[in-house]
């Protein structure tokens, strides 16, 4: 096991570069300038001057004069240091691991939400689909979750947005995260002020994997029902229920850890659309901004952590595997 997992460790090192590599090379040949310029409406002489020498100041502190192969090189001795750098231009001159700290707060909180109510009901969900298999109520449940799963979140955002979040309409939920006053708040007024603004934005994120999941759950269910140490059991004079609970589902739950490696990385990138749309100021919008200016030390903190934590997140489900399906080893 351990030799396993040195191996995917330096496997992680070695992909991770290559996905470096890879994204460092698209964002520097982006077309546009990220240097500051003095622009031909400023005002003539000493001004025009100075934003002359900020300029090259700039472009020789971040090395955009080298070849491309040398600022990587730049990069990278910087990313082993974890030193990202500061902001170009979301939050110009503050240090980017800084500004991700502070605006992950929102997005955690926006997708843990959304991620435990979607296993909440798509799994239950899942489980009761296979065992009423073609029956009624297996049939509408399928039909209501792959509508919902069909249309497109960012549809969804617009309409809740346009009746239920402005004047004109109902305004039930106000937009954006923050209260006026939300520092004079108690704690469980601001509580419960916070979960009712994240409301609509996690109806949002959460209707359309209903459909997924609760389909992954019903066909791993069904696969094992009628797996040979499952009749077995029912031979023995077990209950349903224990046969059930007990045997087919937990070997059926395998598929789910597959999905859930991605549930770290989407916390880190966010939901880009769904937090422009409801004005919620987390990584997601944080990326939107830096990618439309030509943020580089942004894009590519994100980029990077994320791929970073997408390996990651693939080896834990291995090592999850052998935890819960005794027939897997990495001896």
């Amino acid at each position: 096991m351990i030799s396993y997992v040195i191996r995917r460790i330096l496997l992680v090192l070695v992909t991770l570069f290559g996905i470096s590599l890879v994204t460092f090379t698209i964002v520097a040949l982006a077309p546009g300038d990220r240097a500051p310029s003095a622009g031909a409406s400023e005002e003539a002489g000493h001004r025009s001057a100075q934003l002359q020498r900020k300029r090259e100041r700039f472009i020789k502190q971040y090395h955009l004069d080298k070849p491309l192969p040398v600022r990587f090189l730049y990069w990278l001795g910087r990313t082993a240091r974890l030193d990202f750098v500061e902001s170009w231009h979301v939050e110009k001159g503050k240090p980017v691991l800084e500004i991700m700290w502070r605006r992950m707060g929102p997005t955690v909180q926006l997708n843990l939400i959304s991620m435990v109510l979607v296993y909440i009901i798509a799994v239950p969900l899942g489980v009761c689909q296979a065992l009423r298999r073609n029956t009624w109520f297996d049939y509408l449940s399928t039909v209501v979750t792959f509508a919902l799963r069909s249309i497109p979140s960012y549809a969804v955002g617009t309409l809740i947005v346009v009746y239920f979040c402005s004047k004109e309409y109902f305004n039930i939920f106000p937009l954006g995260l923050t209260s006026p006053r939300s520092d004079e708040m108690p704690f469980f007024v601001f509580l419960a002020d916070r979960l009712w603004r994240l409301t609509p934005a996690v109806i949002c994120a959460t209707y359309g994997s209903f459909a997924f999941l609760s389909k992954l759950m019903r066909g791993a269910l069904l696969e094992n029902l009628r797996a040979d140490y499952v009749r077995t059991a029912r031979a023995k004079g077990l209950s349903e229920g224990r046969v059930v609970i007990r045997h087919a589902l937990r070997n059926s739950l395998l598929p789910l850890i597959t999905v859930a490696a991605s549930i770290l990385p989407a916390m880190l990138a966010g939901s880009v659309v769904i937090e422009k749309i409801f004005d919620i100021k987390g990584l997601g919008m944080m990326s939107w901004d830096a990618i439309f200016n030509r943020d580089e030390p942004i894009v590519m903190a994100v980029a990077t952590i994320s791929a970073f934590l997408v390996l990651l997140s693939l080896l834990v489900v291995d090592l999850l595997y052998a935890k819960v399906d005794p027939r897997i080893s990495y001896a």
